[in-house]
Protein backbone atom coordinates (compact mmCIF):
# COMPACT_ATOMS: atom_id res chain seq x y z
CA UNK A 1 0.00 0.00 0.00
CA UNK A 2 1.43 3.37 -0.46
CA UNK A 3 0.22 6.52 1.40
CA UNK A 4 -0.20 10.42 0.20
CA UNK A 5 3.10 10.86 -0.23
CA UNK A 6 3.67 8.01 -2.71
CA UNK A 7 6.16 6.06 -0.32
CA UNK A 8 6.01 2.29 -0.50
CA UNK A 9 4.81 0.40 2.65
CA UNK A 10 6.84 -2.01 3.83
CA UNK A 11 5.78 -5.44 5.18
CA UNK A 12 6.17 -6.75 9.16
CA UNK A 13 9.58 -7.54 9.70
CA UNK A 14 10.94 -3.72 7.89
CA UNK A 15 11.87 -5.75 4.36
CA UNK A 16 10.39 -4.97 1.22
CA UNK A 17 8.27 -6.70 -0.86
CA UNK A 18 9.99 -8.94 -3.45
CA UNK A 19 9.24 -8.15 -7.13
CA UNK A 20 8.27 -10.62 -9.76
CA UNK A 21 11.04 -11.69 -11.85
CA UNK A 22 11.17 -9.99 -15.50
CA UNK A 23 10.52 -12.32 -18.22
CA UNK A 24 13.53 -13.08 -20.46
CA UNK A 25 13.44 -13.07 -24.25
CA UNK A 26 12.95 -16.73 -25.80
CA UNK A 27 16.20 -18.17 -27.51
CA UNK A 28 14.49 -21.45 -28.30
CA UNK A 29 14.68 -20.92 -32.03
CA UNK A 30 18.64 -19.71 -32.28
CA UNK A 31 19.05 -22.99 -30.56
CA UNK A 32 17.14 -25.04 -32.56
CA UNK A 33 19.21 -23.59 -35.80
CA UNK A 34 22.56 -24.46 -34.20
CA UNK A 35 21.34 -28.30 -33.96
CA UNK A 36 20.13 -28.33 -37.54
CA UNK A 37 23.56 -27.24 -38.57
CA UNK A 38 25.36 -29.44 -36.40
CA UNK A 39 23.58 -32.18 -37.74
CA UNK A 40 23.98 -31.03 -41.38
CA UNK A 41 27.57 -30.99 -40.70
CA UNK A 42 27.55 -34.64 -39.30
CA UNK A 43 25.37 -35.85 -42.29
CA UNK A 44 27.54 -34.68 -44.73
CA UNK A 45 30.70 -36.21 -42.84
CA UNK A 46 29.15 -38.76 -43.27
CA UNK A 47 28.37 -38.97 -46.93
CA UNK A 48 32.13 -37.97 -47.92
CA UNK A 49 33.26 -40.79 -45.45
CA UNK A 50 30.99 -42.99 -47.34
CA UNK A 51 32.40 -42.39 -51.11
CA UNK A 52 36.02 -42.27 -49.61
CA UNK A 53 35.38 -45.81 -48.40
CA UNK A 54 33.54 -46.79 -51.74
CA UNK A 55 36.87 -45.57 -53.69
CA UNK A 56 39.35 -47.69 -51.29
CA UNK A 57 37.18 -50.49 -51.06
CA UNK A 58 34.87 -50.96 -54.40
CA UNK A 59 32.18 -53.08 -54.56
CA UNK A 60 32.06 -55.30 -57.31
CA UNK A 61 28.73 -56.90 -56.68
CA UNK A 62 27.34 -60.76 -57.28
CA UNK A 63 29.29 -62.17 -60.45
CA UNK A 64 28.85 -65.39 -61.22
CA UNK A 65 32.43 -66.95 -61.85
CA UNK A 66 31.37 -68.95 -64.97
CA UNK A 67 29.74 -65.69 -66.53
CA UNK A 68 32.65 -62.99 -65.20
CA UNK A 69 35.18 -63.16 -68.42
CA UNK A 70 32.46 -64.53 -71.30
CA UNK A 71 33.30 -63.21 -74.26
CA UNK A 72 29.91 -62.10 -76.66
CA UNK A 73 31.82 -62.68 -79.37
CA UNK A 74 31.83 -65.62 -80.98
CA UNK A 75 34.90 -66.82 -83.05
CA UNK A 76 33.59 -66.39 -86.93
CA UNK A 77 31.10 -63.62 -86.19
CA UNK A 78 30.84 -60.72 -88.55
CA UNK A 79 31.66 -57.11 -87.39
CA UNK A 80 30.88 -53.72 -87.90
CA UNK A 81 33.51 -50.78 -88.02
CA UNK A 82 32.78 -47.01 -88.47
CA UNK A 83 35.87 -44.71 -88.09
CA UNK A 84 35.48 -40.69 -87.83
CA UNK A 85 37.82 -38.01 -88.17
CA UNK A 86 36.42 -34.90 -86.50
CA UNK A 87 36.60 -32.28 -84.01
CA UNK A 88 33.43 -33.84 -82.21
CA UNK A 89 33.95 -37.53 -81.27
CA UNK A 90 31.12 -39.78 -82.68
CA UNK A 91 29.51 -37.48 -84.96
CA UNK A 92 25.71 -37.91 -85.85
CA UNK A 93 25.48 -35.61 -88.58
CA UNK A 94 29.26 -36.52 -90.46
CA UNK A 95 29.65 -39.39 -92.40
CA UNK A 96 31.88 -42.19 -91.43
CA UNK A 97 35.12 -42.29 -92.90
CA UNK A 98 35.60 -45.44 -93.26
CA UNK A 99 32.91 -47.99 -92.84
CA UNK A 100 33.74 -52.00 -93.28
CA UNK A 101 32.64 -55.71 -91.56
CA UNK A 102 35.43 -57.78 -90.79
CA UNK A 103 35.30 -61.38 -89.23
CA UNK A 104 36.38 -61.78 -85.76
CA UNK A 105 38.67 -64.40 -86.34
CA UNK A 106 42.37 -64.16 -85.39
CA UNK A 107 44.00 -66.00 -88.12
CA UNK A 108 41.76 -64.37 -90.97
CA UNK A 109 41.40 -60.85 -89.89
CA UNK A 110 42.97 -58.54 -92.30
CA UNK A 111 44.90 -55.06 -91.15
CA UNK A 112 42.39 -52.14 -92.74
CA UNK A 113 44.82 -48.67 -93.04
CA UNK A 114 44.05 -45.49 -94.58
CA UNK A 115 45.54 -42.17 -94.99
CA UNK A 116 44.11 -39.30 -93.51
CA UNK A 117 45.28 -35.25 -94.13
CA UNK A 118 44.29 -34.23 -90.87
CA UNK A 119 44.70 -30.28 -90.28
CA UNK A 120 43.81 -28.05 -87.55
CA UNK A 121 44.70 -24.45 -87.32
CA UNK A 122 46.79 -22.49 -84.32
CA UNK A 123 43.04 -20.81 -83.05
CA UNK A 124 41.76 -24.35 -82.46
CA UNK A 125 45.33 -25.10 -80.58
CA UNK A 126 44.61 -21.86 -78.41
CA UNK A 127 40.96 -22.56 -77.42
CA UNK A 128 42.45 -26.53 -76.71
CA UNK A 129 40.08 -28.38 -79.48
CA UNK A 130 41.22 -30.85 -81.10
CA UNK A 131 40.89 -33.30 -83.44
CA UNK A 132 39.50 -36.77 -82.31
CA UNK A 133 39.97 -40.07 -84.02
CA UNK A 134 36.70 -42.06 -82.88
CA UNK A 135 36.01 -45.94 -83.98
CA UNK A 136 32.79 -47.96 -82.92
CA UNK A 137 32.40 -52.00 -83.40
CA UNK A 138 28.84 -53.15 -83.70
CA UNK A 139 28.15 -57.21 -83.04
CA UNK A 140 24.63 -57.52 -84.91
CA UNK A 141 24.23 -61.34 -83.32
CA UNK A 142 24.21 -59.44 -79.31
CA UNK A 143 23.83 -55.63 -80.41
CA UNK A 144 26.47 -54.80 -78.33
CA UNK A 145 28.96 -51.56 -79.50
CA UNK A 146 32.26 -51.07 -78.44
CA UNK A 147 33.51 -47.43 -78.64
CA UNK A 148 37.11 -45.87 -78.60
CA UNK A 149 38.45 -42.28 -79.17
CA UNK A 150 41.50 -40.34 -78.95
CA UNK A 151 43.16 -36.57 -80.05
CA UNK A 152 45.18 -36.71 -83.04
CA UNK A 153 47.35 -33.74 -81.26
CA UNK A 154 48.99 -34.26 -78.24
CA UNK A 155 50.51 -32.01 -75.60
CA UNK A 156 54.50 -31.91 -75.44
CA UNK A 157 56.65 -29.99 -73.46
CA UNK A 158 58.96 -28.17 -76.71
CA UNK A 159 62.91 -29.14 -76.72
CA UNK A 160 65.42 -27.29 -76.51
CA UNK A 161 66.80 -26.23 -80.10
CA UNK A 162 70.30 -25.34 -80.62
CA UNK A 163 70.55 -21.45 -81.68
CA UNK A 164 70.93 -21.03 -85.67
CA UNK A 165 73.11 -18.25 -87.12
CA UNK A 166 73.67 -16.34 -90.36
CA UNK A 167 77.57 -17.35 -91.74
CA UNK A 168 77.91 -13.91 -93.20
CA UNK A 169 76.13 -11.83 -90.58
CA UNK A 170 76.20 -13.70 -87.33
CA UNK A 171 72.82 -12.88 -86.59
CA UNK A 172 71.09 -15.78 -85.15
CA UNK A 173 67.90 -16.89 -87.31
CA UNK A 174 64.27 -15.98 -85.92
CA UNK A 175 62.64 -19.16 -85.20
CA UNK A 176 58.81 -19.14 -85.48
CA UNK A 177 57.09 -20.06 -82.05
CA UNK A 178 55.44 -23.13 -81.76
CA UNK A 179 51.77 -23.13 -81.45
CA UNK A 180 50.78 -23.88 -77.78
CA UNK A 181 48.26 -26.67 -76.45
CA UNK A 182 46.93 -28.07 -73.90
CA UNK A 183 48.97 -27.70 -70.25
CA UNK A 184 50.50 -24.26 -70.15
CA UNK A 185 53.91 -23.85 -71.96
CA UNK A 186 53.48 -27.20 -73.76
CA UNK A 187 52.97 -27.23 -77.49
CA UNK A 188 50.80 -29.48 -79.93
CA UNK A 189 52.62 -32.23 -82.06
CA UNK A 190 50.69 -34.98 -84.20
CA UNK A 191 50.44 -38.42 -84.10
CA UNK A 192 52.00 -39.72 -87.27
CA UNK A 193 50.05 -42.81 -86.81
CA UNK A 194 47.49 -44.42 -84.70
CA UNK A 195 46.61 -48.00 -84.26
CA UNK A 196 43.20 -48.88 -83.34
CA UNK A 197 42.35 -52.50 -81.90
CA UNK A 198 39.71 -54.60 -80.63
CA UNK A 199 40.30 -56.11 -77.56
CA UNK A 200 39.19 -58.52 -74.92
CA UNK A 201 39.46 -57.43 -71.72
CA UNK A 202 39.28 -59.61 -68.56
CA UNK A 203 39.33 -56.94 -65.82
CA UNK A 204 36.61 -56.70 -63.73
CA UNK A 205 35.41 -53.05 -63.23
CA UNK A 206 33.15 -51.59 -60.78
CA UNK A 207 30.01 -49.90 -61.32
CA UNK A 208 29.24 -47.61 -62.92
CA UNK A 209 32.57 -48.07 -65.05
CA UNK A 210 31.57 -51.85 -65.86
Amino acid sequence: ASDSGGKTAKAEGGMPTPKPPTPKPSRGWLALCNNLIIAAILLYAVVVAYNFKSILWPDFGEVDPARAHTNVFKEGDMLRARIWVDPQAFPSNVPPLLEFEFKYHWDEFRTVSRKVNASITQEQLSRDRNLILSTEVVHPPSKTVVRAKGGLVKSVAPQELAAKYRLLKGEVCPVPPEPSFGKPKHIGKGIPKMEVRLVFDTTAYPPPYA
